[in-house]
């Protein structure tokens, strides 16, 4: 068993306005953190805003707005949402981000086909984050569809694995009751991100029944690959104000022993919550972080001891969330329900988190939640994992 110990709430970034939200975060070492994350068009959450970054220079303790970098614009037809940072062995720093185009006023609107997603971008820096390279659209032949989640990982050899979940036939995001499921995969480098080529499936329903995607990859230390990718079915019951409910909304593993290539079927780990970030810790455990969107609503983080055995005795709340007592800050009429404001506003969408960590053995998970007044923002929890003598 563990326990974490010392856990310490730090503020990230906030705009009054904009929301902010899917924060990566990467250690440059020294105590210097750079974490990416979307600022959102207005207040409210598009998915097609900015991709900006922010620094810290004291182990993520505080981090200083003026640091503020765009690294991938919104323009009047595009925009991004979610984006990753990976810091490679040479100290390449690299982002891959969603681009979306032929926005409906700056909002995804896919129902009447008047946006769609535009693939996977990438960007690099050789300055630790202050430039950043034109973006390059990354091939994922032979899929139709891709989107970020994680960030890409290095291998000992200097082959990079990028994590995306997406449609093989279908050039857009669907309705979640299509009736192609999404697939997790691996896409390989082995020149620095520079070409990508299809690699292996990490996770595909072909009865098309379960959804995998969004999935999270992290090496173990036995040079294993663990992905953990978020499950969805159709039809996908939900409670009043959440987006769904069980069997849908379970973190299924699978594990991969020749470098991403080949990977077992994904099993259910019986951890519920989505999405899920995982990293490797010292003592080769592995945490995995991922938002909770049921009452009660929080982010967690779950520690296995080799990441094939979880229980819940080693999950663990880093911070609660309760959407009653946010003051939304989009129209409501009097005595409008909680669970309609909740839903209306997606206050049940906190989390995405992302963990890194610090030079000293301490974790750093970041992750997004709406404040009293409504607005979306990015904060993080430091912290140490001990085993629990008892």
């Amino acid at each position: 068993m563990y326990r974490v110990v010392d856990l310490q709430r730090v503020h990230v970034y906030s705009d009054r306005k904009n929301f902010c939200a899917e924060v990566s975060v990467a250690n440059l070492g020294g105590g210097e953190l750079v974490g990416v994350f979307a600022q959102n068009r207005g207040l409210v959450h598009t998915d097609t805003g900015t991709i900006i970054l922010v620094r810290s220079k004291d182990h993520g303790v505080t981090w200083d707005p003026r640091s503020k970098i765009v690294v991938l614009e919104e323009e009047e037809d595009a925009g991004w949402n979610v984006a990753a940072i990976c810091k490679l062995s040479d100290g390449t720093l690299l982002v891959h981000g969603n681009r979306w185009r032929y926005l409906d006023h700056g909002r995804i609107e896919r129902q009447h086909g008047q946006s769609e997603i535009d693939g996977v971008w990438l960007t690099r820096s050789t300055d630790a984050g202050l430039t950043w390279s034109a973006a390059q659209r990354v091939n994922f032949a032979p899929m139709r569809n891709a989107r970020v989640r994680d960030a890409i990982v290095e291998l000992p050899n200097g082959d990079l694995l990028m994590p995306l979940h997406g449609f093989r036939w279908q050039r857009t995001m669907p309705d979640i009751s299509s009736v192609e499921r999404e697939r997790s995969f691996v896409l390989w480098s082995p020149n620095k991100g520079r070409t990508w080529h299809y690699y292996g499936t990490m996770g595909y329903d072909p009865a098309e029944i379960i959804h995998y995607h969004e999935p999270g990859l992290v090496r173990l230390r036995d040079g294993r690959l663990l992905g953990l990718m978020r499950t969805q079915r159709w039809p996908s019951p939900a409670d009043p104000g959440e987006q769904m409910g069980p069997p849908s909304g379970y973190i299924y593993a699978a594990v991969s022993e020749d470098d991403g290539m080949s990977w077992s079927w994904p099993k259910n780990t019986r951890l519920w919550g989505y999405p899920t970030d995982a990293i490797t810790l010292p003592d080769g455990a592995v945490l995995a972080a991922y938002s909770y969107r049921t009452k009660p609503m929080g982010v967690r983080i779950a520690v296995s001891p080799d990441g094939e055995r979880w229980s819940q005795d080693d999950v663990f709340t880093l911070a609660a969330y309760d959407p009653a007592k946010v003051r939304p800050v989009f129209p409501t009429w009097e005595g409008e329900p909680i669970n309609s404001v909740v839903q209306r506003g997606l206050l049940w969408h906190i989390g995405y988190p992302s963990s890194i960590l610090l030079d000293d053995g301490r974790v750093f998970t970041g992750y997004h939640l709406f404040d009293e007044s409504g607005r979306q923002y990015v904060e993080g929890a430091i912290y140490r994992i001990e085993q629990d003598p008892r």
